[in-house]
């Protein structure tokens, strides 16, 4: 069992905001390096800012009926969902967040827990991006759960591809991220990471969860498995979205970041919308597929 849906979200523990002032891109000091370029996307500065951009222009342009808060976005390959992770994307390329929250899984190690890193920059070929190392030392000193484990981040793609995204999105604009991957947890530490994610949007920070949804099944049944994650999120049914993954009905790779994303977003009050889906059998073989989507979370106008 997953998680129990009706668990209701105790009281978070006090976490003190502390201002960070990011600095420019430093080659000394504790980097975590590039594990993707060349692979995931390209290596090459200009190749990649170029590829980057072109995905932005052409993505479809959307809006939701309020303040975005949050996006599920893919992280495979760019060539296979560069373009859905775009669509979410370009909707807030005219917004302002100091501090992206990034909260992905784990692929290449098996851990118990949460990683947060002492990291102070992940490096891209485009440069730098300070992490808030202060808000993660927090996190680490509050609670078992979050732990500083490099190793669960040397490798882990789902988390930098995002980053390029933002640097071409925003530049010369400052942010610091703070990168979460999700090893093992029970169900009262989806409900600990749901508490930090309720926290940190209303302290005005963007979460991207980074998930790729159904793995290597035939086009038409990712289809319809997606379909029905997707329909889940969107509906904000917590209960729905823990039975099919229970039943291996739908497949996240990311379920506990997206479960703790919906229960945050039941208590925030904020509702989801469907941007894109498509999978990799748009642009490869349909025998064998991996799903995508962009969806965005916000908090409606009329919310009070």
């Amino acid at each position: 069992m997953i998680l129990s849906a009706n668990r209701p979200i105790l009281t978070f523990f006090a976490l003190f905001f502390i201002a960070a002032n990011p600095s420019a891109a430093i080659d000394t000091g504790n980097i975590r390096q590039p594990a993707a370029a060349g692979t995931f996307y390209p290596a090459e500065p200009a190749v990649l800012a170029d590829t980057v951009d072109t995905l932005l222009a052409n993505a479809e342009s959307h809006s939701v009926p309020g303040k975005i808060v949050a996006l599920i976005l893919p992280h495979a390959g760019y060539p296979y969902s560069g373009h859905v992770a775009a669509a979410g994307f370009k909707l807030i390329k005219d917004l302002r967040f100091e501090r992206v929250v990034l909260v992905g899984p784990s692929h290449f190690v098996a851990f118990s827990g949460i990683s947060v890193p002492s990291s102070e920059y992940y490096r891209t070929p485009l440069g730098d991006v300070p992490v808030d190392t202060q808000f993660a030392a927090i996190l680490r000193s509050n609670s078992r759960v979050f732990i500083d484990f490099p190793e669960a981040h040397r490798k882990e793609h789902a988390l930098e591809v995002e980053i390029p995204f933002l640097q071409r999105l925003w530049p010369g604009r400052p942010f610091q991220i703070l990168p979460f991957v999700i090893g093992f947890v029970r169900s009262e530490e989806i409900m600990l990471m749901a508490r930090t994610i309720f926290e940190l949007i209303r302290q005005d920070s963007l979460v991207i969860i980074s998930a790729d949804f159904s793995h290597y099944h035939p086009y038409e049944k990712a289809v319809e498995m997606d379909t029905r994650a997707i329909e889940a999120i969107v509906s904000g049914d917590i209960d729905r979205m823990t039975y099919y993954l229970n039943r291996k009905e739908i497949e996240i790779d990311a379920q506990y970041a997206v479960l703790s994303m919906m229960i945050a977003a039941d208590h925030l009050k904020a509702e989801a919308k469907i941007l894109k889906y498509a999978n990799s059998g748009d642009v490869a073989t349909r025998e064998s597929v991996v799903g995508y989507s962009a969806i965005a979370f916000y908090l409606p106008r009329d919310s009070g």
